[in-house]
């Protein structure tokens, strides 16, 4: 799983097309096991969908995100959480968190399978 976090220094911007770049967590087994930083490309808000799904992008967290993009990124099979303040890295670890809580993390993985993804 892809988890970006649009973010401007070590915090997660107040927009999401505004932001600086894009922090991305690579999470295997429910760990965070690489970060990496995208710089946002500046494309308008409705490009930047189609960008993060070339990324392999899962999941968007950000402060503040508009109906149509949200609503491009769900077609485009990313989930979004809008309405996040604070650092990146804790934003990260609080969605997936959330989602091991509601039972929709996949935890038991074959590592194997996954090192050409982490180089």
């Amino acid at each position: 799983m892809k988890i970006a976090v649009a973010s401007t220094g070590s915090h997660v911007a107040r927009h999401f097309a505004l932001c600086e770049s894009f922090h991305i967590y690579m999470v295997y087994g429910g760990k965070i096991m690489k970060e990496t930083d995208i710089p946002n490309p500046g494309l308008r808000p409705a490009m930047l969908p189609e960008f993060l799904e070339k990324q392999k992008v899962n999941a968007v967290i950000c402060g503040g995100l508009g109906g149509r993009t949200e609503e491009l990124c769900r077609e485009k099979g990313i989930a979004t959480q809008a309405g996040v303040i604070g650092d990146t890295r804790t934003a990260a670890l609080d969605y997936l968190k959330k989602l091991r809580n509601d039972g929709a993390l996949e935890e038991n993985i074959n590592t194997a399978c996954i090192q050409d993804e982490l180089i």
